[in-house]
């Protein structure tokens, strides 16, 4: 948006924070945004790992809440997340305030962690370091404690030079590092060999440490997949037995509630209120939307409807 009210479309890589922009509808984000006017509904997977449709709303005006960075993430359109769907408020297209761009954003965050991890505070590594460092210590001052009988016994600065450098060489293992490097390097070609890449080779000693990986989210290790065999009727307010698919009926209509007002109605009347009933109840607790005709949603949701 230019200062006099006008539009023009630029290339993404133009951007500057504080530009307000159009929100693209059926693309990906070039930037981290805060959604100023209407809503929009956003696929996060790229940076949550959940395919779950995410609905962003406009930042209230007339409200007190201040913008955070961690508290108004319903107010924010993140970078690299596609915009599935906006909802425009009136004849106003649907705008967006550029918050972050590039490493800034919350993808760009990522993608700096990955390609330059934080160093490690790996004991062995600092035990290692205190262990040297006793060492050159022990062996400065056992320098400091020969040099003044060699110079009473007049023997060359040679001579004296070549064993204090000898003393110094002994109590310090100079070979330490390099058999420390040399351990990480037969694991990384190890790794390699089972087509297991590791960027950060400090990061190996750590993994050897693991005894237990546990994963935090369904979808990890399982395909992502759902199917409704039935509904499940009641019996006199109690649920009927679970363990057998013979208690499920695919058909809802055939399943009558048990109560006065329900007995003296007909077939057909109450095949249609219990359609109604069932779709509201449904309705009533789901986050499941429209989207070019198609259902958006948690996938249990959408199967259920």
């Amino acid at each position: 948006m230019m200062p006099n009210n006008t539009w023009r479309e630029v290339d993404s890589t133009d951007l500057v924070p504080g530009d307000v922009v159009v929100i693209p509808e059926g693309r990906n984000l070039p930037c981290d945004m805060v959604l100023l006017s209407g809503s929009a509904i956003v696929n996060e997977a790229m940076l949550t790992g959940e395919s779950i449709p995410v609905m962003k709303s406009s930042l209230p005006f007339a409200s007190t809440e201040v913008y955070t960075d961690k508290g108004s993430e319903k107010h924010t359109l993140f970078g690299g997340t596609s915009v599935i769907q906006t909802r425009p408020v009136g004849d106003q297209p649907v705008w967006g305030l550029v918050k972050n761009t590039g490493f800034l954003t919350t993808k760009g965050s990522l993608i700096r962690d990955i390609l330059y991890p934080k160093p490690i505070k790996f004991k062995f590594y600092k035990d290692s370091f205190h262990f040297v460092g006793l060492m050159a210590i022990i062996a400065v001052l056992s320098v400091i404690v020969s040099v003044p009988p060699q110079i009473k016994l007049h023997e060359s600065v040679r001579i004296i030079v070549d064993r204090a450098m000898n003393m110094i060489t002994i109590a310090v293992p100079a070979a330490l590092p390099a058999a420390m490097s040399v351990g990480i390097v037969f694991a990384m070609t190890r790794l390699r060999s089972k087509n297991i890449f590791c960027i950060s080779p400090p990061r190996i000693n750590l993994a050897g440490q693991i005894d237990t990986f546990v994963f935090d989210k369904t979808g990890t290790l399982t395909a992502e997949g759902l199917t409704v065999l039935g509904f499940r009727p009641t019996a006199r307010g109690q649920a009927q037995d679970f363990s057998s698919f013979a208690n499920f009926t695919a058909d809802a209509t055939t399943l009558t509630p048990e109560a006065d007002w329900w007995l003296d109605k007909d077939a057909e009347t109450k095949r249609n209120l219990y359609s109604t009933l069932l779709a509201e109840a449904m309705a009533s607790c789901t986050a499941v939307t429209t989207v070019n005709g198609n259902l958006v949603g948690d996938p249990l949701d959408v199967q259920m409807f």
